[in-house]
């Protein structure tokens, strides 16, 4: 504490933090203390040391920071402390009042909150507890599980953000799953909002969570084959009418790369209380091989399984779902048991869907669905078979009438034996006769073919004696199935369509789409095309002996940090398309929901598109010859280098109309994100001197102060819709900076930016070229308001590119 009085001065001035110098005024018994704009109020207590209290209104603390927290959150008594150390506001919550529903939520029966509000002039930060130091709040007992939720304290706080009335709630939940589980423990922050009484949050998981819903100890796989941690928590919460208020509907864990089997997979966990399930779904980017497969079956399971799996056998997209008993997460229904199930790939032959389930009693089944084409198949292990002689004129014309429908393994098991045994079934039609084959089980593309070969050969036998067979039903087609899949579609579509069609259907919903998309977009462009113009004039001339050598030399050499870029602007994608904001354009359920796959749909194109373009770099990559000066295309005109003046064009000869930074009086400086760009009469000020840079991965220039390349002019809000304004911004190279310059002809050039070629820079109001009138993106007409001039400083000549 500094304070500067004699011992004989009735005033006093101290320095408190974040208020700087106040006065204390001695006046009888009192002490009243000045806050300036917040006012001065009456104390008692001491000055040395300071402080100072007094019993106050929430109407005489209406200017004070966090006045809308205060006014909103039940105070039923409130006063002030002053101490050398801070200014603080102190009460007593009423949790009957604005605080009921969280209170009910979190069954809190306290009637009062003690809280405290840490004040400065332009910020507060709010601070309450409840502390229960006997038994625990249980929130969740559900029987049919043994699931249990329960915490210990509970924290409120809020922080200084003009308009605010959100409270931050904080406490730790201790989760046991099932019976089988061990207490999990998962901090937790909900967003309470006073006025609107909406109640949202995020949390994570603190505890390693091993073998989950005691799936070891039903005895079904070894210990720690699953393995669950730094898992992200999200608690959903239903509103009810009152006197319940709102209740915790689900708690779901999601974590990035769980261990299943010593395999990475993204995992989410539900556990709905209403319903009275958990579940887990995990998925797997990458690929299982066949090690992998068998190491989960054999290992994981303690199945036998028989050496049918080829080296080259691959599992794409695994998913892995788990449930003591029926349960949903999201859309997806999980049965009760485990399953894993995803994408099979075999001696680039064959491909299909792998089904694996265990109900965690007796039974276990694996069944692998193939779906390749075995005519074409067939037709080649024909042709190996002419080569070697046999003439198969006969074989080779049935295969026009020979279809297979449907083939599959099946290998079941069950906890007697552990034994995995099967058949692969063939459902096929030839001439529009059904027929079924069963033969050992196997995944050898060649013995398959041979054995349907087999059977054809069979069939065409019994055709020589069957000489007055009838013709043959003509076999469906997948024009068929396909039409009738499209009248199902129009039908739903009829349906829909007598619904009201909202506007948003057309309108917000796709620009929300495109809005958030497009960041991704122009982010991807330009983190591509960085890589690109960096790295290929010298992976550009590396070859090898044959253009397949080249591609794996370079692959092996780009592969890692090339994925690292992709990695990063899929899971952007992933973000964008887990967005839904849509929601709020709706009140009924089904419009949100109908609103969530357009959403969705119109993200999947963007993405489409943007994939095609990372594809299309990594192709040239591959197979391209670099000359060594590779740099991107310059779009527009080339700009000399050097100091410019920019002048609008309406501004004539006048010494009106130059670009210029606008000034903050009060800091007493431009060089601030966030200042206008306006224009202003001609002088020698660094805020009307600019620079034109682009480097060689760009095909836009960056406009700075020439006087300080840390700041670039930028979009506003990386907008780009009329009216955005040109402000100074830290210099990023996004999007938002990036511009190109038109000429038209006699030196006057077009402002354009890199996110909409349609709009320009402009002057704010057409008319005036005056100064203090401001540029912002307007659509392009032929008038003189969106034209400009580029002066160079040094020789005071427009600039005029040569033809």
């Amino acid at each position: 504490m500094l304070f500067a009085a004699t011992a004989f001065a009735q005033t006093e001035k101290f320095n408190i933090k974040g208020f700087g110098e106040i006065s204390v005024t001695q006046n009888g018994d009192k002490q009243t203390v000045d806050l300036g704009e917040l006012g001065p109020f009456d104390c008692t207590g001491s000055i040395s040391p300071l402080s100072l209290k007094v019993e106050t209104t929430i109407d005489q603390l209406i200017d004070f920071p966090g006045y809308n927290i205060l006014s909103n959150i039940g105070l039923i008594e409130v006063g002030l402390e002053l101490s050398s150390e801070e200014l603080k506001v102190v009460g007593v919550i009423d949790t009957e009042k604005k605080l009921n529903p969280i209170c009910k939520l979190l069954k809190i029966t306290s009637p009062e909150i003690m809280m405290e509000m840490t004040i400065t002039k332009s910020s507060f930060e709010l601070e309450g507890e409840l502390a229960f130091n006997k038994e625990p709040i249980k929130l969740i007992n559900i029987d049919k599980t043994g699931t249990e939720v329960k915490f210990y304290s509970v924290g409120i706080g809020a922080a200084a953000e003009p308009g605010s009335v959100e409270l931050s709630v904080n406490t730790t939940f201790h989760i046991k799953p099932t019976q089988f589980d061990p207490f999990l423990e998962v901090t937790y922050e909900f967003g309470f909002d006073l006025m609107t009484q909406e109640i949202t949050g995020a949390g994570s998981m603190m505890t390693k969570w091993t073998d989950p819903f005691g799936i070891a100890k039903l005895g079904f796989v070894e210990p720690n084959s699953i393995i669950i941690e730094d898992a992200a928590a999200e608690v959903g919460v239903k509103l009810l009418p009152p006197p319940a208020f709102a209740t915790i509907s689900n708690i779901g864990f999601a974590v990035k790369q769980a261990k299943f089997f010593n395999l990475d997979f993204e995992t989410a966990v539900s556990i709905a209380p209403l319903d009275k399930q958990v579940a887990i779904h995990a998925k797997r980017n990458g690929v299982m091989t066949m090690n992998d497969l068998t190491t989960l079956l054999h290992d994981g399971f303690g199945l036998n399984v028989k050496n049918i799996f080829p080296d080259d056998f691959t599992l794409e997209n695994a998913e892995i779902k788990f449930a003591p008993t029926d349960a949903e997460i999201g859309e997806a229904e999980i049965e009760k048991g485990f399953t894993l199930a995803g994408k099979a790939k075999i001696s680039n032959l064959l491909e299909g869907e792998l089904d694996f389930h265990c109900d965690m009693k007796n039974e276990f089944y694996l069944l692998i669905d193939i779906e390749s084409n075995f005519n074409d198949i067939m037709l080649a292990e024909l042709e190996k078979m002419k080569k070697e002689g046999l003439r198969l004129p006969k074989l080779e014309k049935a295969l026009n009438d020979f279809k297979v429908e449907k083939f599959y393994l099946e290998l079941l098991a069950n906890k007697s034996d552990m034994i995995m045994s099967g058949k692969c079934h063939a459902d096929f039609t030839f001439k529009g006769k059904q027929h079924n084959l069963k033969f050992k089980a196997t995944l050898d593309g060649k013995e398959i073919v041979k054995e349907l070969i087999k059977e054809l050969q069979k069939i065409l036998t019994s055709e020589v004696v069957q000489k007055a067979a009838k013709e043959a039903v003509r076999i469906a087609n997948n024009a068929g199935a396909i039409s009738k899949a499209m009248v199902n579609n129009a039908k739903t579509y009829g349906n829909h369509s007598k619904h009201t069609k909202e506007h948003c259907d057309t309108k917000c919903v796709p620009d929300r789409a495109k809005e958030l998309s497009r960041h991704i977009v122009d982010g991807s462009f330009d983190a591509v095309r960085k890589f690109y113009f960096n790295v290929f004039p010298e992976l550009g001339q590396i070859k090898g002996d044959t253009p397949e050598e080249t591609r794996k030399i370079r692959s092996e050499i780009i592969k890692k940090d090339w994925t690292k870029i992709c990695n990063k602007i899929d899971n952007d994608w992933k973000e964008v398309q887990k967005d839904r904001a849509y929601v709020q354009y709706y009140t009924a359920k089904s419009s949100a929901e109908n609103g969530g796959k357009l959403y969705r749909a119109k993200v999947k194109e963007y993405k489409k598109k943007e994939k095609a373009y990372r594809d299309k770099v990594w192709e040239r990559m591959m197979t391209n010859t670099s000359k060594g000066n590779e740099e991107a295309k310059l779009k527009g005109s080339k700009i000399p280098k050097g100091e410019y003046y920019i002048k609008s064009v309406k501004a004539g000869s006048s010494d009106n109309g130059y670009f210029d930074i606008s000034y903050d009086r009060e800091k007493k400086k431009w060089k601030m994100k966030g200042q206008r760009l306006q224009i202003w009469t001609k002088d020698n000020s660094g805020a009307k001197k600019y620079k034109f840079h682009k480097n060689n991965y760009l095909s836009y220039y960056i406009i700075t102060p020439a006087s300080d390349l840390h700041f670039a002019l930028d979009c506003k809000g990386r907008k780009r819709s009329n009216g955005t304004p040109i402000h100074l911004w830290s210099l990023h190279k996004g999007a938002s900076q990036q511009f190109y310059f038109k000429h038209i002809g006699g030196g006057k050039f077009i402002i354009i930016p890199k996110s909409h070629s349609e709009k320009c820079m402009a002057l704010k109001d057409n008319n005036n070229a005056n100064k203090g009138n401001k540029v912002h993106l307007w659509t392009y007409s032929n008038h003189a308001s969106k034209q400009w001039y580029l002066i160079n400083v040094k020789t005071g000549k427009k600039f005029i590119p040569k033809k």
